[in-house]
């Protein structure tokens, strides 16, 4: 990201052509564009925990370690950004304690999968396919 941020900010992202992910502009964390929180900033990529962070170069402080900015209910592509649940590949149905590990969501009812979420601390956001409202 060429962005400047402070852990706790919120971004709109992308992921492009080479399925990278891309800070786009700031946002207002917890809103409807709001897709992930940086977490925290590290100087190299061992700083961010396998499976726990998105990582993404920063030029002006190495790698930003961010997780994703989602609620229960919030909808998301197959690339984890939000988007509206018409078509989505997932929906977030609950939000549990992390960091994470392979018995992340297995209470979870229809979970298929887990993702990191949120900042201080970094929770678990389980995720399976969109219900019908």
């Amino acid at each position: 990201t060429t962005l400047t941020l402070d852990p706790g900010a919120c971004v709109t992202a992308e992921v492009v052509a080479d399925e990278q992910y891309k800070a786009i502009h700031t946002a207002v964390c917890g809103a409807d564009d709001s897709d992930l929180i940086l977490a925290t900033t590290t100087p190299d990529m061992t700083g961010c925990a396998d499976h726990q962070y998105l990582r993404l170069s920063a030029p002006s402080t190495g790698v930003d370690c961010f997780t994703l900015d989602i609620k229960p209910g919030d909808c998301v592509d197959g690339n984890y950004l939000k988007t509206s649940c018409s078509g989505a590949a997932f929906m977030v149905l609950n939000i549990e304690p992390g960091p994470g590990n392979s018995e992340s969501c297995t209470d979870t009812a229809g979970a298929t999968h887990w993702v990191p979420v949120g900042r201080n601390p970094v929770q678990v956001g389980c995720l399976g396919p969109p219900r019908d409202s």
